[in-house]
């Protein structure tokens, strides 16, 4: 027979003010949030875009995609399955390809 134990209505109540209080914290946050960080026209982590960039569609990029190939290919020999080359290609793919689709996302004009 399970005991059927009733919560305590001042841990229910207490569990509501928090979640209350933690609502009211984040919504005065979020009112007050500098509209500085909106800007578009900031050039301040360009150069680290542009690097990161270059190394993942450049020669970098394409070793690493050729180690996920070879390292899936190892451990799918080794555990009799080609699951691990599967998931070590779409990392390869997502590596070589992601860039390019997230700049469309970022430059894209509404």
């Amino acid at each position: 027979m399970k005991n059927k134990l009733p919560i305590p209505q001042t841990a229910q109540s207490a569990d509501k003010s928090k979640l209350t209080a933690l609502l009211l914290v984040g919504s005065i946050f979020a009112l007050m949030a500098p509209d500085v960080f909106a800007a578009t026209g900031a050039d301040d982590f360009q150069a680290i875009y542009e690097r990161l960039l270059g190394w993942t569609q450049g020669s970098l990029g394409k070793a690493l995609s050729l180690t996920f190939l070879i390292i899936g290919l190892i451990v799918g020999l080794v555990r009799g399955s080609l699951i691990g080359s599967v998931i070590c290609v779409g990392a390869a793919l997502a590596l070589v390809t992601m860039p390019s689709i997230l700049n469309s996302i970022f430059t894209a004009t509404i």
